[in-house]
């Protein structure tokens, strides 16, 4: 891929990415404002007598519901929304990208060209240069949420959402965490399959082959191991990376994707660092 083309691919992504994502941050903060306001119409009808009370409760009991836009519940309800499957599903989007060069240098035997010009710690930065570069479009995507978020939402504390973090006192160390945990995850999904194509050495078989492995891991986990063994596995779930779960400490919540980001790393080196055999492993395989 030249560098023309994956720049433009990486603008597109970019693009696509930041339009969704404002999408629904948008369309969040409306609902909340619609809500708002069918509160304050049904608060003028009361004080017109024309909306009935329950027995002892007053027309100002009815703006208790009234609430300001909040950073936390928006940044949650924005990820219940279906077209949020963009970004709770982002390893498939990145992986359709980041390994197209990887693939293409080991089926069409363009290795040998890196195997005799370049030595491996070149031939092993040069795969993580071409594959993780595809982290940029989410990062620069969740960088605008953020900024948007801010501009138009109150950061408090809110007990009005379904997981209620002690981290949220801490607004900055809050979003530290969602861009470190988004970080290390993508990173992740890319290593994986890197190791899968190294194996492979086929795009698409690869492809398939890494979306099969990580939804049999969720459900293997999620499912079976944590109701056999009475398990709370979702903060452990690759596809709930989204969502903050610190009630065990952050050092907790964030040891897990940092041990699976250092694991991956360490075999995607492993698998591609002996140029001999992957050298081979192509001339057999292709």
């Amino acid at each position: 891929m030249t560098k023309k083309k994956k720049r433009n691919i990486l603008i597109i992504l970019t693009l696509i990415y930041t339009i969704a994502i404002l999408f629904l941050a948008i369309h969040s903060i409306n609902e909340d404002k619609e809500i708002n306001n069918n509160i304050n119409n049904i608060y003028v009808k009361c004080m017109n007598g024309d909306y009935p009370l329950s027995s002892g409760k007053t027309c100002k009991d009815i703006l208790e519901n009234v609430h300001e836009i909040n950073f936390y519940e928006i940044f949650e309800k924005m990820f219940y929304h279906p077209v949020a499957v963009i970004f709770i599903y982002n390893f498939i989007f990145v992986n359709l990208f980041s390994l197209i060069w990887i693939c293409k240098i080991l089926k069409n035997k363009m290795v040998s060209h890196y195997y005799l010009r370049t030595n491996k710690k070149e031939l092993i930065k040069k795969i993580f240069k071409e594959s993780y570069c595809y982290i940029l479009p989410i990062l620069i995507s969740f960088i605008f949420l953020i900024i948007f978020l801010l501009l138009n939402t109150k950061v408090v504390v809110s007990n009005r959402i379904d997981w209620m973090t002690t981290t949220m006192k801490y607004p900055s160390l809050f979003i530290l965490f969602i861009f470190v945990n988004l970080i290390l995850f993508t990173a992740s999904f890319i290593n994986i399959g890197l190791i899968i194509a190294r194996k492979v050495q086929n795009y698409i078989l690869t492809i398939m082959i890494a979306i099969l492995f990580l939804f049999a891991y969720e459900v293997i986990l999620t499912r079976l191991i944590g109701e056999i063994f009475n398990i709370y596995a979702y903060p452990y779930s690759l596809i709930n990376y989204l969502v903050i779960h610190d009630e065990r400490g952050l050092f907790i919540s964030l040891l897990f994707p940092l041990l699976l980001f250092i694991i991956s790393f360490i075999i995607v080196i492993i698998v591609f660092g002996n140029k001999e055999k992957l050298y081979l492993s192509c001339e057999r395989k292709n």
